[in-house]
């Protein structure tokens, strides 16, 4: 089983400073004195001051052929933040308009002939290259997505544009899963957003009033345009600025991060439009996120029906309480790649449903997390959760064997290692009621009960939610300690490396004594291994989740009967969270050459109809 994915006239702006070299920037703050270009008469070079580009520091009043200096001081700013300050005054803008010919394969500028504008939010981490590689015709502004407003934005592309019209502006952002992009980090781009927020309605028609008649908006980032939600939401953007609006179905970035720079609901190709090609292969990564505080982009690890029923703790509290049903969740995962090449700065979140919360609405107990890193049935590293100034710590395996409820046993650190890894709950830890916003499963019937509190027990359902550097779980499983008894072999995993997690509560951090997720309270102290318990949850990895079968069943082997002189045998069913395109193979195997399968369907039949009294199998 396998996954698979699912011209009208052009011209430019021309400059009025020539472009020398192509990692040349210049921060266009001039002193209003200019000196004639022996190579371009009409052409003046203003003074501008030096700035420090990614190899070198050079002075513009230089450019005639002076060689550039070596970069004197190593460490300095980023070379473009410099041009990308947040006063408008600092972007490079034409002072005079030059329609010349479009250059071969730039067909997807608009025919208007304004300039075109690139927004670019600071929370893109790849903000900087994404920059350097716009053509040198585009108006570039980098905004801070942390601090600036809506209108504060719009002030900038006015000033920027200086009284002119764009014939197109670009917003590259991240995504929130699909359908929905940040423009600011307090101003999520949805429907929903939209039919509720008077001034960020406001924000679109004025950007929309900074566009000429034929001209263009469009957004660079991952899914906004996809499926009907995406269809009606930019529908609804062009009706708020009155101009076409172009959005990626997909993932927008480098082709080696599974990205393109094609904006499919439009037919944008934003190589062509914004950017100098070749310079976009240094663009790493994506132009995606994750809304830890959303319902999108979460990936269901354990159902609630096979996992979790209500109250079936041994200590009757309700945020000891593990809750699901069969349509909801009780342990959810997302990973964060950053859009970036590098996993350093990689983020796995979790959120399990409780069921409600302690007085004062606080989570006063200890949420306990095993991950079996090797798929050997033994707890390799321990994650604890407390709403204390202890936060979210690792734990490596303790003196006991950690195969089963009664023998886990954890320690927070051991000889030679350093201290235990703990993560601040500032910023990665949240204690909410469920809602429409926050559930990943909002648009489903509930067993029983309500959407809020599916058991009609302790009130409100919660959710916990935290996160993590990954690479701190990668570590510490990389470390091994060959004097620990038993012994902790070094494991070495990355984002797509086969794990799968065992679910608790407790009152103490070395053991589940309150809820365990896939049993009753009776099997709280059970020396039965987990995996015969059923309290694994399937096998995933952290980015990634595996297409798993649940037909004809979601046991690892599975026996079917079958007529003799039939030739169907079954159909296999398989399901996957992220939601991929599924098809099935028949892979190895000495029987293999006997059977086939559809591909499309999971039909499994004999090729000759089976004869009990001649069985050709081995």
């Amino acid at each position: 089983m396998k996954k698979r994915a699912g011209s009208s006239a052009k011209g430019r702006r021309a400059y009025m400073l020539e472009q020398l070299e192509d990692r040349i920037v210049l921060d266009a703050t001039t002193d209003g004195a200019s000196q004639d270009n022996p190579d371009n008469p009409d052409s003046p070079v203003h003074h501008l001051a030096p700035v420090l580009t990614g190899d070198h520091a050079v002075d513009p009043a230089q450019l005639g052929g002076a060689a550039p200096q070596a970069n004197p001081a190593a460490g300095q700013a980023d070379p473009v933040a410099t041009i990308f300050h947040q006063d408008a005054s600092q972007v490079l803008v034409p002072d005079r308009a030059e329609v010349v010919p479009d250059p071969a394969g730039q067909t997807e500028a608009t025919s208007a002939a304004g300039p075109k504008v690139l927004l670019i939010s600071s929370d893109l981490a790849n903000a900087a290259d994404l920059a350097a590689a716009a053509q040198h015709d585009v108006i570039t502004l980098k905004y801070d997505g942390a601090t600036e407003t809506p209108q504060e934005i719009i002030h900038q592309v006015e000033q920027a544009l200086g009284g002119q019209k764009a014939a197109s502006i670009a917003l590259a952002t991240h995504d929130v899963g699909e359908n929905t992009f940040y423009l600011t980090s307090d101003a999520p781009i949805s429907l929903s957003s939209l039919s509720n927020s008077p001034e960020l309605r406001s924000f679109w028609t004025d950007l929309g009033h900074l566009v000429e008649d034929g001209g263009r908006i469009d957004i660079l980032s991952c899914s906004t345009g996809a499926g009907e939600g995406g269809l009606q939401l930019v529908n609804q953007l062009e009706s708020l600025t009155g101009h076409a609006v172009a959005a990626s179905t997909d993932s927008t970035g480098n082709a080696a991060f599974g990205g393109d720079w094609v904006l499919e609901r439009g037919e944008v190709d934003l190589a062509s439009t914004y950017f100098v090609a070749d310079r976009l292969e240094r663009v790493e990564g994506r132009l995606a996120t994750i809304d830890w505080a959303g319902n999108v982009g979460w990936k269901t690890l354990m159902t609630g029906s096979v996992f979790d029923p209500s109250a079936d703790q041994q200590a009757q509290k309700a945020t000891t309480d593990l809750i699901g049903d069969s349509q909801h969740g009780v342990l959810y995962s997302a990973y964060d790649d950053k859009g970036t090449a590098t996993p350093d700065d990689d983020e796995i979140a979790y959120r399990v449903r409780m069921g409600g919360a302690d007085s004062g609405g606080s989570f006063s107990s200890i949420l306990l997390m095993g991950i079996d890193a090797n798929l050997d049935g033994t707890i390799d590293v321990f994650v604890t959760v407390q709403d204390t100034e202890n936060g979210i710590r690792l734990w490596y395996p303790g003196t006991g064997m950690n195969i089963s409820p009664s023998t886990t046993t954890t320690d927070d650190s051991l000889p030679g290692h350093g201290p235990q890894k703990i993560v601040s709950l500032t910023g990665n830890y949240s204690f909410t009621a469920v809602t429409d916003s926050n559930d990943p499963d909002h648009n489903k019937a509930p067993d029983s009960g309500t959407m809020y509190d599916l058991y009609g027990i302790n009130g409100t359902d919660q959710f916990l939610t935290f996160k993590l550097p990954f690479h701190l779980i990668s570590d510490q499983l990389s470390e091994g300690d060959s004097t620990h008894s038993p012994i902790i072999a070094p494991i070495v995993i990355n984002k797509e490396s086969p794990i799968h997690y065992v679910l608790g509560t407790s009152t103490q951090t070395n053991a589940f004594n309150s809820d365990l997720g896939g049993v009753g309270a009776g099997n709280l102290n059970s020396n039965t291994s987990w995996a015969d318990l059923g309290c694994f949850s399937p096998v995933v990895s952290a980015s990634n989740m595996f297409p798993y079968f649940d037909a004809p069943s979601t046991a690892d082997s599975a026996s079917v009967t079958v007529t003799t002189g039939a030739t169907a045998v079954t159909t296999m069913g398989a399901k996957d969270a992220d939601n991929d395109v599924l098809t099935y193979s028949i892979v190895g195997g000495a029987d293999a050459p006997l059977f086939k399968i559809d591909p499309i369907s999971g039909a499994l039949s004999f090729l000759d109809a089976a004869n009990v009294r001649n069985p050709l199998d081995s």
